[in-house]
């Protein structure tokens, strides 16, 4: 066994999880899930990028009372993941 030791830099983490870049790849992944729920509910679907106290985050809802409805018995916006 070496002794190296690693050390993450919170702050550092932290930056990295709110960069442009990061920003970039949650939109890209949002837009995905958001099209493919579309295509399950043949409803509207709504994706949202937001800042957090540490990161940002992709959020992907259904929009009305139909849509909202549906997912529950379809599961849509967890299949569009990539779940069961």
């Amino acid at each position: 066994m070496s002794s190296f030791r690693f050390e993450l830099d919170s702050a550092g983490v932290v930056e990295l999880m709110k960069s442009e870049e990061m920003r970039a790849i949650l939109e890209q992944h949002g837009s995905n899930v958001q099209s493919s729920a579309e295509n399950m509910l043949d409803d509207s679907v709504a994706m949202n990028i937001v800042d957090s106290r540490d990161r940002a985050k992709a959020i992907v809802s259904v929009e009305g009372n139909s849509a909202y409805f549906k997912n529950l018995e379809t599961n849509a916006l967890l299949k569009s993941l990539g779940g069961d």
